[in-house]
């Protein structure tokens, strides 16, 4: 069985080394309790499941990673990567730059929208698992083989088409914008983002429609029912 957030972050916090976690893309729809799991940062972003403008990056600190920033015995190098100098900035009215406002008034109104629905995480599932099964029906392999994300779906481009054919004609024929991957997974695998405003039965099913269209002017035979739709 892997090991989950919880369990590494719980077993490093025993050793007395912080953890940091990228939680961009899992921030509204994945379970994430940072106090619970002992995790030190969190570091979450403004755009995927949280669905305002992208621009705005944010984090949770623990105590403990605190003591560390406030406490070191040699001082931060630098300026703008020192979390200490903005440690108090709300208490003392103080910032070193012109906030993006509008971005921040976004991000609240965005946040206020997540809270109010109290089936993210499970409507996040609910839509990940039919986009898998809807990939495996059509004898797609999925990427990775196991340990998958409720946010993003990524499977191995089919053969007989490759990535750039695929992106190209979801995108002028169909405006839909899919993404790729990067390194040795580049034009290798497809990814479909199931986050945030994107994380409904009617767009997963239009962008399902398209793949079907494509793969069929791609001369590459698949079925086109999304499982468990209405």
């Amino acid at each position: 069985m892997a090991s989950t957030i919880a369990d590494i972050c719980k077993m490093l916090k025993r050793y007395g080394i912080l953890s940091i976690v990228d939680a961009v893309s899992s921030i509204g729809g994945e379970p994430l309790e940072a106090d619970e799991w002992e995790i030190d940062v969190v570091l979450g972003g403004s755009q995927k499941c949280i669905s305002a403008p992208p621009g705005l990056t944010f984090m949770s600190i623990s105590r403990d990673a605190w003591n560390a920033i406030l406490k070191r015995k040699t001082p931060i190098i630098g300026y703008d990567c020192n979390l200490a100098v903005g440690k108090s900035w709300y208490e003392d009215r103080w910032f070193p730059y012109t906030q993006p406002v509008s971005d921040i008034y976004a991000l609240r109104a965005a946040v206020d929208r997540l809270l109010q629905d109290d089936l993210r995480i499970e409507r996040h599932k609910n839509i990940a698992d039919r986009v898998r099964a809807a990939l495996a029906d059509r004898g797609l392999e999925l990427y990775p083989e196991n340990g998958f994300s409720n946010t993003v779906t990524a499977f191995y481009v089919p053969d007989g088409a490759t990535f750039t054919d695929i992106y190209n004609i979801m995108l002028s024929e169909h405006n839909i914008l899919i993404a790729g991957s990067f390194g040795f997974l580049k034009d290798k695998v497809i990814r479909i983002g199931h986050m945030g405003e994107n994380c409904y039965e009617d767009k997963i099913l239009k962008t399902f429609a398209a793949l079907d269209k494509t793969f069929e002017k791609l001369n590459i035979d698949l079925r086109n029912k999304l499982p468990g739709s209405r």
